[in-house]
């Protein structure tokens, strides 16, 4: 290589590589100094003091999904393929905004209240109907609404008007509301307001 042996301090340079004053080919140098010699450095300029895999890669050099993050800010691995990213390298898919178990890209109800059962869609579940079923008829002058209800279990029920309680009373399946407008529609509820029958108007 042109460099006398006793101040050549890269022996055996390839016969085809032009070596420096020292006697070392770019490929016998290690510039960014991580133990990966320049010659099999598939990253070079490695970032001082990173650790650095067999091919002289650190972290901060890889991006093993692809997607345009590196793996050391990368909140997101596995990315599949084609997803777009956020500046974390998270696409929707892996992203769960309301923490519901349900990721964004196939949660049709974003923003559920925190505590909530939902499905497989992200939608809360709704508590099933009771066996409790309201009926509402009027008196025959038309200002009184006739509530008449069956299959609360309750001692007492919540009578509600537009989603309102407005009374209390015995669970003896009939209550009159002398308060009733044109329009109002009414629901009979266990005490505890923990199932409530149908909406029912006149």
């Amino acid at each position: 290589d042109g460099v006398m042996n006793n101040v050549d301090q890269c022996p055996n340079t390839p016969s085809s590589e032009s070596a420096d004053a020292d006697g070392c080919s770019d490929s016998q140098r290690d510039d960014d100094n991580d133990g990966v010699l320049n010659g099999v450095d598939a990253c070079p300029n490695t970032p001082s003091g990173e650790s650095v895999d067999g091919a002289g890669c650190s972290q901060s050099q890889l991006d093993e999904d692809t997607d345009g993050v590196a793996n050391n800010v990368d909140q997101c691995p596995n990315t599949p393929s084609g997803e777009s990213v956020d500046g974390a390298g998270c696409s929707q898919s892996q992203l769960d905004d309301d923490s519901d178990g349900v990721a964004n890209d196939v949660d049709q109800c974003p923003n559920t209240p925190a505590g909530d059962e939902v499905d497989a869609t992200g939608c809360t579940v709704q508590p099933p109907l009771a066996n409790v079923v309201l009926t509402v008829d009027l008196n025959r002058r038309g200002t009184t609404a006739q509530l008449r209800w069956t299959g609360a279990e309750s001692s007492r029920v919540r009578v509600l008007r537009n989603g309102e309680p407005i009374n209390r009373t015995r669970n003896d399946g009939a209550w009159n509301d002398k308060g009733y407008t044109p329009g109002d529609s009414y629901e009979v509820c266990e005490d505890d307001l923990s199932v409530c029958s149908n909406p029912a108007s006149p």
